[in-house]
């Protein structure tokens, strides 16, 4: 399934409506949101998907849709950026576009706090921002930082794995997620996880 947004407000940023992409039928599901949103994220394990919303005085939550687009609710909750099988579970502003803000990981069964990254706007702060979720393995994840660079972070061993210099080159997940990859003196560059890590 492939999501795209088709129609935008005007006098907001965001979008409020989505079609939904069968890839291998070719079948597109049109989908009006509740309330426009900036933000859409999913979880492959249910194939639900998730919306900003914004409640009284502006809080932040989330609405909820099945895989079809059928609108299930509103939640006060932000939590909804989850890793690959939905174990965990980051809150929306962790993925925010307006610039960087403290954010955490969180057991998105029992809600409880795993680690948390607060945001210092200092020079040569390694304070962390979300970058990937590890595209197979739920409990890695990057991140980066202007003063320490990127860095893999497993959640269940709560410690930082890897840490990758800044040079100016993207730094991802491979496709399989066993590996990082970037660009090194104009090579590309696939720097294998330890296989322990790989949960």
């Amino acid at each position: 399934m492939a999501i795209f947004d088709t129609a935008w407000p005007g006098g907001r940023e965001g979008f409020s409506e989505i079609a939904l992409l069968n890839t291998a039928s070719g079948q597109i599901v049109p989908v009006k949101l509740n309330e426009p949103s900036e933000l859409l994220t999913t979880c492959a394990t249910t194939g639900h998907f998730f919306t900003e919303s914004f409640g009284p005085g502006d809080e932040s939550g989330r609405a909820e849709y099945d895989s079809t687009g059928k609108f299930i609710g509103d939640s006060n909750s932000s939590l909804a950026v989850y890793s690959a099988n939905c174990r965990y579970v980051l809150p929306f502003i962790a993925i925010n576009g307006h610039g960087p803000a403290d954010w955490a990981i969180f057991d998105a069964t029992s809600g409880a706090k795993l680690m948390d990254f607060p945001w210092r706007d200092e020079p040569n702060s390694d304070s962390q921002w979300f970058s990937a979720w590890n595209p197979h393995y739920d409990n890695l994840l990057l991140t980066g930082s202007e003063g320490a660079g990127a860095a893999v972070i497993d959640i269940a061993q709560q410690k930082i794995l890897r840490r990758i210099p800044y040079n100016g080159a993207p730094v991802i997940f491979s496709g399989d997620g066993r590996a990082t990859v970037t660009i090194r003196e104009q090579h590309i560059v696939f720097d294998p996880l330890p296989n322990d890590s790989l949960k």
